[in-house]
């Protein structure tokens, strides 16, 4: 069957050698639209409960995709230091990606009135000359609200907490919305006055640029890798032709199939290039090797190549539909990411197989031809290894050797099952890199740069506002912040206490009130209020609260032990009389690198049994 397809290919050899070399052209020109999804989007399970719990939090509550921006300085309570952190929150506030920002400047404080009480700026007044900035700095250190949240508890460095929009169409733009902030910071440093920029947006973005500048140095450094090993194994450049030619269509058609699906590179099928030049490179050079051996003894050149294509058709078919089977089990995992990298790395192991079947007839007959020796020189050390050493040292031990490899398997099963995936890009970059000093620096200094959100509701389906109630989520609050990984949590408890001491004014007041009238009063305010960062901690209907921890940049694997633990803690604390469920990034992540080990076990017992 492969003879008669080569034949066919040899009398069609021109014209049909000009048609794929002007469909490789034409995709390549596909290849340049191609996108890279900056986004972890694509690592979750969309099916999953999970997710969709988070896409209905995020709509309720507000996005949690934050960026957190530094301004370190050796004393903030200043007026020119102020009036920089004004005019940088205006700023990026009206940048066209931003859903809301938060900072000193901007935040709302709660006052003491006449019989009552009343929610103004923290800052009025200062920066027109109407309050000393020593007295605005006082109220800010013994500010629950603020401290550690929006200020560091030296008063010297400023927190500037960017949320970003989460719908749909925004992830796109976000590299330029952190390129504009990013421009807007160097102008601002001067002597003094530092800005330090993190977040989980800013890691993706590094992320991509960084795989972005892999593509461009990596690519074709491997590529110069196979062009220079194949030159120094056959010492002719034209035994360069055959396997660089497959490399290079398999690799273009492959790409340009990605952009006519309407698809993007994500952070895993980023690594689809190399994948697929090594798959191309490896089966022509068999056939190049067969092609070689079998030149001396036919006069004819078309019936070498005739018989070369013959003789390697179906072994190369099989290595390469159980390389597409194998490819192809990915296709059954649930994460995004997973699926997109099998089917296009089956895809490409594919069009390699098609263009070797049709490049290869054609292009054979540039390979030069040399009289060879018909026995190999045992006096080359190479020959003398593979023919004579080896050959009797795997013969003479081959039980031991089998025995060995089978223990060898036994253990490595074992270690399949301790694999753990950790998606901490932080900790993947150098340790001088900008955006880890930056991120140590905010998560020593100020709040963590993730978020995990909790959202607790009574069973009873009961309003969430009284003492009892309350009480039992402060306390919550309080054991989340006795955790290492846990900086800050900004909770409604935190709020209602505040306008409890503003309203009594007594050193003692700073509590949750026992009384449900005065705490019916609150509540009263607080749903007139159109305050979103006051709004995001308690649902309109008062009967759900929810709960925003700011994390370090701890891994999945941190974060899942965090996780573990707080979930035992509601489980026996709270499991009584409250549902709760948790969402965020960070949880997430940590049920896909849960879900991601197993099923890639999963996939690979179906990819043995198929290739088997």
């Amino acid at each position: 069957m492969f003879r008669r397809f080569a034949e066919i290919v040899l009398v069609l050899r021109w014209p049909l050698f000009l048609v794929l070399l002007l469909a490789t052209l034409i995709h390549g020109f596909a290849v340049f639209k191609l996108q890279i999804d900056p986004s972890i989007d694509s690592l979750f399970d969309k099916k999953s409960p999970e997710y969709a719990y988070y896409r209905a939090f995020v709509r309720q509550y507000g996005s949690d995709q934050i960026i957190a921006i530094a301004m370190s300085t050796n004393d903030l309570f200043t007026m020119d230091n102020l009036e920089t952190l004004k005019f940088l929150t205006d700023q990026v506030s009206r940048l066209s990606e931003v859903e809301r920002v938060i900072s000193l400047t901007n935040a709302m404080d709660i006052r003491h009135k006449f019989l009552g009480i009343k929610i103004v700026p923290a800052i009025q007044g200062v920066l027109e000359r109407e309050k000393s900035v020593h007295e605005f700095k006082k109220e800010v250190l013994s500010n629950e609200m603020f401290l550690n949240n929006l200020v560091s508890k030296d008063g010297e460095n400023a927190n500037i907490v960017v949320y970003l929009k989460s719908e749909p169409g925004h992830r796109t733009s976000r590299g330029d919305v952190i390129k504009e902030i990013e421009n807007l910071l160097s102008r601002l440093e001067r002597p003094g006055l530092k800005f330090y920029v993190a977040g989980s947006p800013v890691e993706q973005h590094e992320f991509v640029r960084l795989l972005r500048r892999d593509q461009y140095i990596c690519v074709p450094v491997i590529f110069a890798f196979l062009v220079l090993t194949n030159f120094l194994f056959y010492r002719n450049l034209s035994c360069m032709i055959l396997p660089i030619t497959i490399v290079i269509m398999a690799l273009v058609w492959m790409m340009a199939t990605i952009v006519y699906l309407g698809q993007e590179l994500n952070l895993v099928t980023s690594l689809l290039t190399p994948v697929v030049m090594i798959i191309a490179i490896k089966t022509s050079v068999l056939y190049m090797n067969l092609f070689f051996e079998m030149r001396p003894h036919h006069s004819s050149l078309r019936e070498t190549i005739l018989l070369t294509m013959g003789e390697l058709g179906m072994p190369s078919l099989l290595t390469h539909f159980t390389t597409i089977l194998g490819f192809a089990s990915l296709a059954f995992n649930p994460v995004p990411a997973i699926q997109s990298f099998g089917i296009f790395a089956a895809v490409g192991a594919f069009y390699s197989f098609l263009i070797l079947l049709l490049v290869t007839p054609i292009l054979l007959p540039v390979l030069p031809y040399r009289q060879r020796k018909d026995s190999l020189d045992d006096r080359h050390i190479v020959n003398w290894f593979l023919g004579q050493f080896l050959e009797k040292f795997e013969f003479r031990w081959k039980w031991v050797i089998m025995v060995i490899a089978g223990l060898t398997f036994v253990a490595a099963l074992f270690g399949i099952s301790k694999i753990k995936v950790d998606t901490n890009i932080v900790k993947q970059m150098k340790p001088d890199s900008k955006l880890a000093i930056a991120t140590r620096f905010i998560d020593e200094h100020l709040t963590g740069v993730y978020v995990m959100g909790f959202v607790i509701n009574r069973k009873d389906g009961q309003l969430m506002t009284d003492t009892k109630t309350l009480c039992a989520i402060d306390r919550f609050k309080a054991y989340l912040e006795s955790k290492p990984e846990i900086t800050n949590v900004n909770s409604i408890t935190t709020l209602i206490k505040k306008i409890h001491h503003a309203r009594e004014e007594e050193a003692d007041s700073y509590q949750i009130p026992e009384d449900q009238e005065t705490l019916d009063r609150y509540f009263e305010g607080i749903q007139r209020s159109r305050d979103p960062n006051i709004r995001s901690f308690i649902s309109s209907d008062l009967k759900e609260i929810r709960l925003e921890a700011r994390m370090k940049a701890v891994g999945t694997s941190e974060g899942a032990a965090v996780e573990a633990d707080v979930r035992r803690y509601l489980d026996q604390k709270l499991g009584k009389e409250f549902d709760y469920h948790l969402a965020g990034n960070v949880v997430l992540l940590g049920r896909m690198a849960t879900d991601l080990v197993r099923n890639q076990i999963d996939g690979f017992q179906f990819a043995l049994l198929s290739i088997t």
